[in-house]
């Protein structure tokens, strides 16, 4: 209670103002939120009935948050429990190969979680769960120590983990150790010993737990002074020790997995173990057998070959690779293969396609070598032909098994997906459009899709486009709503109209009062052609259109060049030409529909004969153009003011004489000019996606620089800045999440934006934010009688702290 008083009286004060003058308060609001879970590093028993893993997905309404948390999935049952809650659970154990018992009885795991009780600190702890009787053991019990990696023997009697605790005296320097646990006695031996900054790592033990193989960077036996990362085998009972590896500079050795027997060991290395395989140095996938030698199981060239794992007897090894091994991954995609001992053969269990986040990644063979099971991003039922994070469905990151029994895949978890992309404020202020894979809005939809509703209630948004095979965006930063959001302009392969039967990127308008679709262009079923809209007028009677097809027969090479349609006349018209490459992006339209703005490395106005990347605008009136920029370095961002009259942009160029360090800044160009402003002067950090309201006076944009009177977190914040007053005002609150996509309404009071989701690792929580700041009045701050109350209550806050801080220094 004391606590609650001191905070509420201090933010009370913290909002009161001394000035008579009317001052302004800034913030956001929250309309939407979007999480997509995200479940990774599982491991499983012997038979691959059950599978641990780790998770940010409420599966069982224990993680509301969205936490990561250990969770176990039991095919027979096809249940899911969690095994964690509370705080935030550490992930400190990526071992794949040995949480499980042979007969999933009992598993280890990492956790700063207290599910016993023994842990109030919320240290990361090893803990063992009994997946019968749905009880925990916590095994470690430490203060201030890292442990984690636990490696459980298959008959349940030892575990080795790593750390930096101090568990017998022995240990006093805090170093990073393997600790071996008798599990039934209680008892802890110290399996390495090393001083300094050395490094002991990844154990993995054998199934009677008499052997443990591990890494590290110390010379435990004499023969590592160089400090290379090396791979070590011991003996349990007696800790003897024998360096496997014995490499030298750069080269490195990895992710060790062991065999039932311990007679077996797989990991990565990028030393030439076998010479002459591995001259060129690139990480492969090395097999030793004890009293045999190295086996060299891969042989690849660049790309990435890594995250081995071993069956239970040793003849299986899976891993991970983004290399063409057996002829079926020429997009080199990050594919799950296994490899035979026995017959020398390698296979590839999985064949995904697209562009993947996380792609295939985490295998963990079973005990009995018939099952992988791993995490991926790929979606194996119906693989979209494009690229994912433009056209493709967005799958998250689930828990799924590999059969060696049919070749076949089976998904252990099936989460929803809710990512935002872009989003519009409309010109009013009221409505928003917005896109993303939201598989929140009934019915579920795992493609891009586009919504529209209002402000005051974006969870009752809808579906512009009903299609839910197709995949429909629009640009972010694009004024991509009318001003008064009844019409929608988008970019999709769906046929919404009728007219695009053969699926190929075309650009539409949504009329809601209709409500009726329009199609404006006619790309054609040819690859690398694609029509796309980029903004709209206020009225929703122009849009603006980039295009690499021959869309009105002046693009026989297939630039990408802008285009206006002409909803009045139902007219298509060329504005850019004679572009090669990249040509013309972006582009934007005044709100009246007067003129565009535009990014392109044309020379329509004569003025850019060395064709290099330029802001240009267009008067669509005389059809004349203007070029605001001269042979800039570094052009980006793009908006455009209401009338024409002002256009933002970022830029590392010095175009004022104010901009000598080459920082991102924000410009603004008068049209037709002359004259342009730096409206940031920073040293540090970035100012990006500037948009402009209705009259040119304000301006909003992302910063994690080092803007006057604005305090940053880790991450941007989303400013607005007024060019009368010069005044910079922070919408979104210091922290540590991306902010992205702003939009400005006219009166250049509101922004909404997207928080977070921006690939955030291993997380894509996200919400749309609607940023704006309220005048306060002079006369309706507390009055002097309120205040004193506040003053006492403040008084009494402070005196109790003090007095409750004595007793604990006296206690």
């Amino acid at each position: 209670m004391i606590r609650s008083l001191a905070t509420a009286a201090l933010v009370f004060f913290s909002g009161i103002a001394p000035a008579a003058e009317p001052f302004e308060q800034c913030g956001s609001t929250e309309l939407l939120r979007a999480s997509t879970p995200f479940s990774f590093i599982p491991s499983t028993n012997e038979d691959g009935t059950l599978t641990v893993f780790y998770s940010t997905a409420d599966f069982t309404g224990g993680n509301p948050n969205g936490d990561f948390q250990a969770f176990f999935h039991n095919t027979v049952t096809a249940q899911i429990v969690q095994l964690t809650g509370g705080v935030v659970p550490v992930i400190a154990a990526p071992s794949t190969q040995n949480a499980f018992t042979a007969d999933g009885t009992l598993l280890a795991y990492a956790s700063n979680a207290n599910p016993t009780g023994g842990n109030p600190d919320g240290n990361t702890e090893i803990f063992l769960y009994n997946t019968v009787l749905e009880s925990h053991t916590q095994l470690t019990s430490t203060t201030g120590s890292i442990n984690g990696f636990p490696a459980l023997s298959d008959d349940g009697t030892t575990v080795a983990f790593f750390s930096t605790g101090d568990f017998l005296g022995t240990n006093a320097d805090g170093n990073a150790e393997i600790f071996i646990l008798a599990i039934g006695a209680g008892t802890i031996k110290q399996a390495t010993n090393v001083a300094g900054s050395h490094l002991s790592s990844a154990p993995t033990i054998n199934a009677a737990g008499t052997a443990i193989a591990f890494t590290s960077s110390a010379d435990l036996t004499g023969g590592n002074p160089d400090g290379n990362t090396e791979l070590f085998f011991q003996h349990t009972a007696t800790l003897l020790t024998t360096q496997v590896t014995s490499t030298v500079g750069f080269e490195s050795n990895d992710s060790p997995q062991m065999d039932d027997l311990g007679n077996t060991v797989v990991f990565t290395s990028s030393a030439n173990l076998v010479p002459p395989g591995n001259i060129d140095g690139n990480t492969e996938i090395f097999l030793w057998e004890n009293g045999v030698g190295f086996t060299q199981v891969t042989a690849t060239t660049g790309g990435e070959t890594d995250a081995p794992t071993i069956s239970g007897d040793g003849t299986r090894v899976g891993f991970v690779s983004d290399r063409d091994l057996v002829g079926s991954n020429a997009d080199g995609n990050q594919e799950i293969f296994y490899w035979s001992s026995i017959s020398g053969a390698t296979g590839q269990a999985t064949d995904s396609a697209g562009d993947l986040l996380l792609g295939n990644d985490f295998p963990a063979y079973s005990g009995d070598g018939e099952h992988i099971v791993f995490a991926s991003d790929a979606d194996f039922s119906a693989m979209p032909p494009m690229g994912v994070f433009l056209f493709g469905s967005i799958q998250n990151a689930e828990i799924l098994r590999f059969d060696h029994m049919g070749g076949g895949i089976v998904a252990l978890t099936d989460t929803p997906t809710n990512l935002l992309a872009a989003v519009s404020l409309s010109g009013d202020g009221l409505r928003l459009a917005f896109d993303g894979v939201l598989e929140m809005f009934p019915p579920p939809v795992n493609r891009l899709q586009l919504y529209e509703g209002p402000v005051a209630s974006l969870s009752t948004s809808q579906r512009i486009v009903t299609d839910g095979a197709s995949f429909i965006f629009f640009v972010p930063q694009a004024a991509a709503n009318s001003t008064d959001g009844s019409q929608v302009m988008f970019a999709s392969t769906g046929d919404p109209a009728g007219n695009n039967a053969d699926g190929s990127l075309e650009a539409f308008v949504y009329d809601a009062t209709g409500p009726t679709f329009i199609q404006l262009t006619d790309a054609g079923a040819v690859t690398d052609q694609f029509a796309a809209p980029t903004s709209i007028s206020g009225d929703g009677m122009r849009i603006t259109i980039l295009s690499s097809a021959d869309l009105t027969g002046f693009n026989a090479d297939n630039s990408v060049e802008l285009f206006l349609f002409d909803r009045g006349t139902n007219t298509l018209t060329q504005i850019t030409s004679g572009s090669a490459g990249l040509g013309t992006s972006p582009a934007f339209i005044s709100r009246d529909g007067s003129r565009i703005a535009m990014i392109s490395n044309t020379n329509p106005s004569g003025t850019n004969p060395d064709l290099s990347m330029e802001i240009f605008v267009y008067d669509i009136a005389s059809t004349t153009f203007t070029q605001l920029t001269s042979n800039p370095t570094d052009i980006q961002d793009l908006a455009i003011n209401a009338d024409g009259s002002r256009v933002a942009s970022t830029s590392i160029d010095d175009l004022t004489g104010q901009n000598a360090d080459g920082n991102r800044e924000v410009f603004v160009f008068n049209v037709p000019g002359p004259g342009v402003t730096q409206i940031t002067q920073t040293t540090s950090g970035e100012n990006t996606g500037p948009v402009i309201n209705g009259d040119g006076s304000r301006i909003a944009f992302l910063s994690n620089a080092d803007l006057p009177g604005i305090v940053h977190g880790t991450e941007n914040d989303v400013i607005r800045y007024d060019l009368a007053t010069g005044v910079f005002r922070q919408y979104s609150s210091p922290g540590d999440t991306s902010r992205s996509s702003p939009s400005i309404d006219a009166a250049g009071d509101k922004v909404a934006y997207i928080e977070g989701g921006a690939l955030a690792l291993f997380s894509f929580e996200a919400s749309v934010r609607l940023g704006q700041c309220v005048t306060i009045d002079p006369k309706d701050v507390p009055t002097t009688s309120t205040m004193t109350l506040w003053l006492s209550l403040l008084t009494l806050a402070v005196v109790g702290l003090v007095a409750l801080r004595s007793r604990k220094r006296l206690s």
